[in-house]
């Protein structure tokens, strides 16, 4: 809803287009903005998953999640040397499941408690090996493949950089503090309201002369972070309902 007068004004003040682009198949999968794809595959995730341990044994719920990995890195591969040259439609499906493997990966460490087993040293280590495959992977698809790449969404290792450094934050004794605060209580508000907000601060940005992308996006993360202090303080419905839930 937040971003149907986005959709309004990038469609001409057409009604019209407007409801097709909202009722249709793309908006269910993806959601009304490119970046709220997110949601729906965590929502598909958490179902899923749920299914699955009820349903299916760990080591083919493993298998299953191995594939779809497999699949969206694959795809995304194609995606970003243009492969097929045409829409690449894999890539949206194997990105639509991908809250699948990784809630269910997720579940798996938590029940085992494998992520207490993991040390520092040892997640560390995976983590800046990780960082140095995923720099690594695109020059060597491109030697393999021989084409310019675009921005990668998901490279090999991001998975193991994502547990390694889940490791180190769950091992890793800290204060509460301001930064953790807004974490825990404004993150998902962020990811969801940035791009409303850049929509009008690029271009307000660029009619001053400003034309840097790290300017945008600091400017938008900064201004996402008040609006959700205010609204946690004094609209405390409407930043639960933001939040996919009431608020105590």
């Amino acid at each position: 809803m937040l971003y149907v007068p986005i959709i309004y004004l990038s469609a001409n003040s057409d009604i019209t287009t407007l409801f097709i682009r909202v009722f249709s198949f793309d908006t269910l999968r993806s959601g009304t903005f490119f970046h709220l794809w997110f949601i729906s595959a965590l929502m598909s995730g958490v179902m899923l998953t749920n299914y699955m341990i009820k349903n299916v044994k760990t080591a083919t719920g493993l298998v299953i999640a191995l594939l779809l990995l497999a699949g969206y890195w694959l795809s995304d591969i194609g995606q970003a040397f243009n492969i097929p040259a045409e829409r690449n439609y894999m890539f949206y499906v194997f990105r639509s499941l991908l809250g699948i493997p990784l809630v269910y990966m997720g579940y798996l460490l938590a029940k085992e408690g494998l992520l207490s087993k993991i040390s520092n040293a040892m997640a560390w280590t995976l983590f800046i090996a990780g960082i140095m495959l995923m720099m690594l992977e695109v020059p060597l698809c491109q030697w393999f493949i021989d084409g310019y790449a675009r921005e990668r969404q998901f490279p090999l290792f991001s998975v193991p950089v994502a547990v390694a450094l889940l490791a180190i934050c769950a091992n890793t004794a800290t204060k509460e503090n301001l930064i953790s605060r807004a974490g825990r209580d404004f993150s998902l508000g962020i990811y969801l309201i940035h791009p409303f907000l850049l929509y009008f601060i690029v271009p307000w940005l660029e009619s001053k002369g400003v034309k840097v992308s790290t300017v945008n996006l600091v400017s938008a993360f900064i201004l996402s972070w008040f609006i959700f202090a205010i609204m946690k303080k004094w609209l405390p419905a409407l930043y639960g309902k933001f939040n996919g839930a009431g608020i105590k």
